[in-house]
């Protein structure tokens, strides 16, 4: 038996075939009685024509039904698993296993003597089916043949029951023999297992087993190869993280993440490790697999709490990968602010940051941590103050004095916050208006930024922000204008400056400032001629911002309806359509575009020749006018 359990498996034709020649005998005799009996034949007549018709359909059929049963096990089996290898199902569930098996009868594949023990009498009662359908369909060939003075249907009937006789009784025995391996016991008193050994993952060409060897060599895509083979790859896989070769913990955790909650399971195991590196790996591999892992929170919580410093900071960053799901982790986040580890208090920070405006408990530790010695310290707590928002604008004063801090990066931290806790921060406009002439121009543009987050509640700052248009670096002048923007008629003392602007050689730059002029509204009419002149800019994104400022400055934006109408043959559809929209907004006073305006209604794409139709309609011209 060793040998046919090779990796290969078993052909079942090589059991198969033998077996039924041994049954030879008997099935003769039992199929010639029954003929027999039902047809007018001698018992000579009725012999001869039942042995060569199973041996014709022995030495011939048997083997015709296993090859049958063999193409399409090729053709259903390698399909589904290269299927299941791309879309990552999982084949270990029962019914796949069942269904497998019915599908892979004729090549059983490698397993255990215990497991062979079943397998082998269930693959050969199933085999019974297609044997008995062409042995049917080739004795009832011969007997034809052989008794041509019978009744052809007669014959036909005869062979099927004497058939349906042989075949049931051969098919009982392999049962028997099944309910033998399933219940029996085996050699040396081994119970034989009733749940069948699942046959080992293969994945381009290779076994798991096999991956699993390439893997413990420092494989990269070996271990990418385990993560896409799925769950049965997890032991494997959490070995690796008992190394301590960083890449190999690095690559394993991300084929971890991609199997996805079923690792769970083993990496909380790990967790209680002795060894602090596993425990860390297990930190890390979590925090990779990320929101799929919040059945985890408890224990990373109690992993807050580790002897280890990198352990705790570790199970931080996996609490902060998961989010808003670490809602539970909040108070204990908060304690470990004050971690004696500086990388530890980071970690934490970040963490309260990433569950977001649910951490709202967390803000006066937070403010509190903004005093932090450490330089990394204060650039965490003020970059998780922003991103919980406007519930934190009780930090608003410490988060105006951080923008003094020695740090620039304390200090972009400090702004970009105040900009996501938004009007709230209003207060904060004059330090940040103070900051747009910082000398690192990183802290002027996220001032700037802030600003915009502010909105119109920080409208004393229009003079500053109509000074940064100026700024050398254009990063700056960008974030200037749209910050300009979002102040929306309060800027309306920006325009000249802002469409002076439309002709930088950014053109990131054109594009905000069109936008921004188009949010000011009518009072940006005195950009209506720089703005016509960007109907012809190279980038089709500017020539729409172009055209959806004019309509937003409306009425006022009348000087440039030649413009707008020389501009409606753009091979942009997006930009047609726009500009028809815009003539429709400046109203009456755009009646000249009327004729072309019709035109349009026979445009190939709908949205332009709706948006035209509604133009002339709010013009008040007539079609073809």
């Amino acid at each position: 038996m060793t040998l046919i359990l090779a990796d290969a498996g078993i052909p079942m034709i090589v059991l198969q075939w033998p077996g039924m020649i041994c049954a030879l005998i008997p099935v003769v005799l039992i199929e010639a009685l029954l003929v027999r009996r039902w047809l007018p034949l001698s018992y000579k007549e009725a012999f001869s024509g039942s042995s060569v018709a199973n041996l014709v359909s022995t030495i011939v059929g048997v083997p015709l039904a296993w090859l049958s049963m063999f193409v399409m096990e090729l053709g259903i089996l390698f399909p589904a698993a290269t299927a299941a290898d791309r879309w990552h199902w999982n084949m270990d569930s029962p019914v796949w296993q069942v269904l497998g098996f019915i599908a892979g009868v004729a090549w059983l594949g490698p397993a255990d003597d215990a497991n062979m023990s079943w397998m082998i009498p269930a693959a050969l009662a199933l085999l019974l089916i297609p044997s008995f359908v062409v042995s049917v369909w080739i004795e009832r060939s011969v007997c034809r043949r052989l008794w041509p003075h019978l009744e052809v249907v007669s014959v036909r009937r005869a062979v099927f029951k004497a058939n349906l006789v042989s075949y049931g009784v051969l098919f009982l025995l392999a049962c028997g023999w099944l309910a033998y391996g399933l219940v029996g016991v085996g050699p040396g008193g081994q119970q034989f297992n009733l749940r069948p050994r699942a046959a080992e993952r293969i994945y381009e060409g290779k076994t798991l087993s096999a991956w699993t060897t390439l893997a413990k060599g420092k494989d990269s895509q070996a271990i990418a190869a385990l993560g896409r083979i799925g769950p049965a790859a997890i032991p494997a896989l959490t070995d690796l993280l008992r190394g301590n070769d960083d890449s190999s913990v690095r690559f394993a955790a991300d084929a971890l993440e991609n199997i996805g909650s079923p690792a769970v399971p083993a990496l909380i195991e790990l967790l209680k490790d002795k060894d602090r590196d596993v425990r860390q790996n297990a930190c890390h591999a979590l925090g990779t697999v990320g929101v799929k892992a919040k059945a985890a929170v408890p224990a990373l919580i109690h992993s807050l709490k580790d002897e280890d410093r990198f352990v705790r900071e570790w199970a931080a960053r996996a609490l902060g990968n998961m989010g808003g799901d670490a809602l539970a982790a909040v108070p204990v986040l908060t304690e470990t602010l004050s971690d004696e580890s500086w990388d530890v208090r980071c970690a934490a920070a970040e963490a309260l940051g990433n569950v977001g405006a649910k951490a709202k408990a967390a803000i006066p530790a937070l403010v509190h941590t903004l005093k932090d010695k450490n330089r990394h310290v204060r650039f965490r707590a003020a970059v998780a103050l922003g991103k919980i928002g406007s519930e934190a604008a009780p930090a608003v004063p410490d988060l105006i004095d951080m923008l003094m801090d020695e740090d620039s990066l304390v200090q972009m931290a400090a702004a970009e916050a105040l900009g996501r806790i938004g009007p709230k921060a209003m207060t904060a406009a004059p330090a940040l208006a103070k900051a747009l002439t910082d000398e690192d121009w990183c802290v002027r543009a996220d001032a700037a930024s802030a600003l915009e987050g502010i909105g119109p509640a920080a409208k004393m700052a229009v003079p500053a922000l109509t000074q940064a248009l100026k700024d050398q670096n254009e990063h700056v002048r960008l974030a200037a204008a749209a910050a300009l923007g979002k102040m929306q008629v309060e800027a309306a003392t920006a325009v000249v400056p802002l469409a002076e602007l439309l002709k930088d050689r950014n053109p990131a730059v054109r594009q905000t400032v069109a936008e921004a002029l188009g949010q000011v509204g009518p009072d940006a009419s005195r950009a209506v001629t720089a703005l016509a002149e960007l109907l012809k800019d190279q980038d089709p994104a500017i020539r729409l911002t172009a055209a959806s400022a004019l309509g937003h400055i409306g009425a006022g934006a009348k000087g440039a309806v030649g413009d707008l109408i020389g501009a409606l043959d753009d091979e942009d559809w997006l930009v047609r359509g726009r500009i028809a929209q815009s003539l429709g907004k400046i109203g009456p006073d755009a009646r000249a575009a009327t004729p072309a305006l019709t035109g349009l209604l026979k445009d190939e794409a709908e949205f332009v020749r709706k948006a035209a139709a509604e133009a002339i309609e709010k013009i008040g011209g007539k079609r073809g006018e």
